[in-house]
């Protein structure tokens, strides 16, 4: 029996998670990661590269407001300086 909790163990002392989680763990990494990619080269054959790729730059400024939404983040003028930049190179891609 303890052997095979030693095998369970991963390297810092963490134990596995039971096969629901990790049922739960794949599905995610389905709809997270599985189809953001399939949508991003359905936009790139639909409305080209490079406006796909402008959209695609919006997910930073998506991140930043819900952090602030939902987390609580504080508005800093480093945080507007930098939405200031990368507005500008959003623009100047989709020019």
């Amino acid at each position: 029996m303890e052997a095979m909790k030693d095998r369970q163990n991963l390297a810092i002392g963490e134990q596995l998670p039971a096969w629901q989680h990790l049922l739960i763990i794949l599905a995610l990494g389905y709809v997270a990661y599985g189809l953001s990619i399939y949508f991003y080269t359905y936009a790139q054959r639909t409305i080209g590269a490079a406006k796909t790729s402008t959209y695609y730059a919006t997910a930073p400024f998506i991140g930043a407001l819900l952090s602030v939404v939902f987390l609580g983040e504080p508005v800093s003028a480093i945080l507007i300086i930098a939405s200031i930049i990368m507005a500008l190179g959003c623009w100047l891609a989709a020019k």
